[in-house]
Order: C-alpha cells, then sequence, then structure tokens
C-alpha cells in the first residue's frame, strides 16, 4: 500500500505582494499613450500579442470583410506595444 503524507502551511500573501494579472487592453492603450504618446488601437494589441504567441479571448472586435486583410502594426507602434507588454510582465 502506498503511503502519502500531507503537509499543511498556513500561508499568508504579504500585503505588499500584488498577485499577477495581465493588463486589459485599456491599460495597455493608456500606458502607451502615457509614455510614448501614440495612440494605438486594441485590433493593433491584440496583432502583437499573438505574435508573441500570447493568448488573446475570442476573436477581434469587429470581423473584416472577407478577402480583406488586416492593417499592419507600424513598427513604432509595434515596439511600444511590446515595451508596454514588458512593463506589465507579459513578455
Amino acid at each position: 500500500m502506498n503511503s502519502r503524507k500531507h503537509v499543511f502551511l498556513d500561508y499568508e500573501p504579504s500585503p505588499d505582494v500584488t498577485p499577477y494579472h495581465p493588463a486589459t487592453y485599456r491599460e495597455i492603450r493608456a500606458w502607451v499613450l502615457q509614455e510614448y504618446g501614440l495612440k494605438v488601437s486594441s485590433r493593433y494589441v491584440t496583432q502583437v500579442k499573438r505574435k508573441h504567441g500570447i493568448i488573446t479571448q475570442g476573436g477581434q472586435s469587429r470581423p473584416l470583410p472577407e478577402g480583406v486583410e488586416p492593417p499592419q502594426v507600424p513598427p513604432e507602434m509595434e515596439t511600444a506595444i511590446e515595451a508596454a507588454l514588458r512593463h506589465f510582465h507579459m513578455l
């Protein structure tokens, strides 16, 4: 017979440590605007997150018509969004 021992620990999280939660699109867009002065769309944030393998919830806000490619993220906006994702510990 296999014997298992269970250890129970009293755990209280430190009050100065906040639990990790991924930033919302609004938080990412606000940070990019504050730090870089760029207004980025949620569609651009979604594209950059998917490029880095970050799972996004659902599809994009509005589906594009059939045969239409989504606009590509300008390089300066992509860099700013990546910086925001690093700032929020998502990359």
